[in-house]
């Protein structure tokens, strides 16, 4: 019984720790997309506000495009190098992408740079996302008791 209290413990602070990663990935998008309005200019000038906001946008979804590839990559060395450890690098990168994008200078301090490493970064956050998700979730399904 008491092996089964423990591998309870455990899961419960495993899923809680994927679900507040999850968490602040959603929390970082709505505020992405929140402050789209105001940012896509800084990054993306143009004469037009509209097309500034559709490239600003268009960042977005190019971190869903990262997603399958961090998923390989993950799976494939969480199976032989640990979970756990695959994991907290997944985590590890996906907060250093974030607070990254934080502090990028805008395209009117550095040019064209300033564009090409937001492009980076939200490709960086797409990889290791589909780590932390995919990671977090097989590691609660792991350490969870059978019953």
């Amino acid at each position: 019984m008491a092996n089964n209290d423990k591998k309870l413990s455990e899961a419960i602070k495993v899923a809680i720790s994927a679900n507040l990663g999850w968490g602040f990935e959603l929390f970082d998008l709505v505020v992405y997309l929140y402050v789209a309005t105001t940012i896509a200019p800084l990054f993306f000038p143009s004469t037009s506000r509209i097309a500034s906001l559709l490239e600003f946008l268009l960042t977005i979804v190019i971190g869903y495009f990262a997603r399958p590839l961090g998923g390989i990559f993950f799976g494939h060395y969480g199976d032989k190098l640990g979970r756990k450890r695959m994991w907290f690098i997944s985590l590890l990168g996906m907060g250093i992408a974030t607070i990254l994008i934080g502090f990028l200078p805008t395209y009117y301090q550095i040019g064209v740079l300033a564009t090409v490493l937001l492009i980076i970064l939200r490709i960086l956050q797409g990889f290791f996302l589909a780590g932390e998700w995919g990671g977090g979730m097989t590691l609660v399904t792991e350490v969870a008791p059978s019953n």
